[in-house]
């Protein structure tokens, strides 16, 4: 988990949203049956986005999952607007 980040507009979040092989994304796991790569960045309040990705390079976009505090994981496809709400909270000024 990192301390502190700040992204002040919209862009910025989606571009930390693309960006899911820099810091203070963090590689978890990779699974050589499914060929998937996961990838997780996660926030003080609990809350994380998990990327999955293809390893075979089918051109399919990542699976991008918002788990709020409390709530179990479950790869279901986040929409972007959740997901810069979210960062608007957790990562705003």
């Amino acid at each position: 988990m990192f301390e502190e980040i700040t992204l002040t507009n919209d862009h910025q979040r989606k571009e930390f949203l693309g960006d899911y092989y820099e810091d203070p994304w963090e590689h978890i796991r990779c699974d050589e049956e499914l060929g998937l790569n996961f990838y997780r960045v996660t926030f003080r309040d609990g809350s994380f986005i998990t990327a999955v990705e293809s390893r075979r390079g089918y051109h399919i976009p990542p699976l991008l999952t918002l788990t709020k505090p409390g709530q179990p994981y479950f790869p279901v496809r986040s929409t972007q607007g959740e997901m810069i709400a979210h960062l608007k909270k957790v990562a705003g000024k």
